[in-house]
């Protein structure tokens, strides 16, 4: 096996390393009580993994709580964070409302920079034209929010303990620059048709 070879089979290991790392973490239900249940971040041996106090109430009857390739989206305290476990640091994303209907999310587009959240907001109350707010933030590398939009939309959406919409069956991105969303069923206008919002690069 010549130089090059050994390089190229080095790198292919160290990545492939490197992704299975970032995926060996789970969310391991610890209690289920009345309609919440309380997660814990572990590792792919099952032990508990030390996250800051912000990350352990965050996942304590979570209104959100999405682990994807080592990073957990949570919220707390009313602002949705990133948390990537690699680096053990916290990034705040969003600030929302305290008394919504209901909070949605993350929904990632294809390349990880750009990630879109619902709110749902029957009364409409705090300007909203429609039940639901669309807010997709688009993120640098460090995951600071270079930018913030808003679109309020009559998503589809159901309603339980929370109000609650799909990333994948209501709403979802293609690619990176278009955001797919699906209408309210029980609208008489054009109920359950999907419309697409174009975003700007």
């Amino acid at each position: 096996m010549n130089r090059l070879s050994v390089l190229l089979s080095t790198f292919v290991f160290i990545t492939s390393l490197s992704f299975a790392q970032k995926n060996a973490f789970k969310l391991f239900e610890t209690a289920n009580y009345a309609s919440c249940v309380d997660l814990e971040l572990r590792d792919s041996l099952n032990r508990p993994v030390k996250v800051p106090a912000d990350v352990t109430e965050g996942l304590k009857c979570p209104v959100i709580a999405d682990l994807r390739d080592g990073l957990l989206c949570y919220m707390n305290n009313n602002i949705i964070s990133l948390y990537d476990i690699s680096s053990d640091m916290t990034y705040p994303l969003l600030e929302v409302y305290p008394d919504l209907d209901g909070y949605n999310g993350p929904c990632w587009s294809a390349s990880g920079h750009k990630v879109a959240f619902v709110m749902i907001n029957q009364e409409r109350k705090y300007d909203y034209t429609e039940s639901c707010r669309i807010v997709v933030l688009s993120l640098d590398e460090n995951y600071a929010v270079r930018d913030k939009r808003k679109f309020d939309r009559m998503l589809n959406f159901t309603c339980g303990a929370m109000c609650y919409c799909d990333c994948g069956t209501d709403i979802r991105f293609d690619g990176d620059n278009i955001l797919r969303f699906r209408r309210n069923e029980n609208i008489e206008e054009r109920p359950g048709e999907w419309e697409t919002i174009i975003l700007e690069p």
